[in-house]
């Protein structure tokens, strides 16, 4: 039912927040509990469409942008983030792996 499905996507985001906040280099935004399922952040020096290329590349799928946030993006000073979207039928073995695809690029960037 559907508290199972919000329960499963806060547990999913939670855990791809702390898996990313463990990272350096990273920026992440929004809160890190209560949140929807997923997460936004930055690569330090790497451009979001980057990010989601590479991730792309490597079979992991990604959104970068300003996702209809224009005012909030100026607001935090950003032109964009990349995005990580989860919902009911993706598993904490997915989240492991975007996390292992972003240290990748990470090093691909030298950071």
């Amino acid at each position: 039912g559907r508290e199972n499905i919000w329960k499963h996507d806060q547990e999913l985001a939670h855990y791809a927040y702390d898996r990313l906040a463990a990272l350096t280099n990273i920026r992440l935004f929004g809160p890190k509990t209560g949140r929807a399922g997923l997460v936004s952040f930055l690569l330090k020096d790497v451009h979001a469409h980057d990010v989601v290329t590479l991730a792309d590349q490597a079979g992991v799928a990604l959104r970068g942008g300003h996702h209809c946030t224009q005012p909030l993006m100026h607001k935090l000073g950003v032109e964009s983030t990349a995005r990580a979207s989860f919902y009911f039928y993706n598993t904490q073995a997915e989240v492991d792996r975007f996390v292992e695809v972003v240290k990748e690029i990470q090093n691909f960037f030298g950071g």
